[in-house]
């Protein structure tokens, strides 16, 4: 799909970049973070199995640190489907929380956030996009993404968050 971006004027999105929009079908994905619903955003993550469990104080800072994508109804405003994105602008961003309401499944709406994200005009020069999934290989093969060029290189740790810590990030 051909994303045609507009430029939001006067708008920035959580992390100080321009916010652009594309609308299709009666809908508009935005980067406004402004129009995130997180009522939508939390509930949302409470069906998922990567996020089911995760408090809700970490899925609102996680946000509040992201460039939130959003798809929605142009007539009513309600948000059906959204993602956010961890970036530098330079040589990284990975998506995470890509969701769309399963009441909006199956009319493509995973195909043009994945399209706005893999071609948005401030990750241009991003040289490594990264996501992960356990069931969606399909759909994002669509996009270029594969396994990792060199698995061998990435090292992880996992740990429990510590949710009573509240870093002094003014959220």
């Amino acid at each position: 799909m051909e994303i045609k971006y507009q430029r939001v004027e006067g708008k920035k999105d959580n992390l100080g970049m321009p916010c652009y929009e594309h609308r299709f079908d009666g809908l508009v994905i935005s980067s406004d973070s402004t129009l995130i619903d997180m009522d939508f955003v939390i509930k949302s993550l409470k069906q998922s199995y990567w996020a089911g469990t995760r408090p809700e104080a970490v899925v609102r800072r996680a946000w509040a640190h992201s460039i939130g994508m959003g798809i929605y109804d142009e007539k009513t405003g309600a948000q059906v489907a959204m993602m956010r994105v961890v970036t530098d602008f330079a040589v990284y961003a990975h998506a995470f929380d890509v969701w769309v309401d399963p009441n909006h499944r199956g009319k493509g709406y995973s195909k043009v956030m994945m399209s706005f994200f893999t071609s948005y005009p401030e990750l241009k020069s991003v040289i490594r996009i990264q996501l992960t999934t356990s069931d969606a290989h399909t759909l994002y093969s669509q996009f270029g993404f594969g396994h990792l060029k060199h698995p061998e290189r990435f090292l992880e740790v996992w740990r429990d968050a510590d949710t009573s810590a509240k870093p002094d990030i003014g959220i």
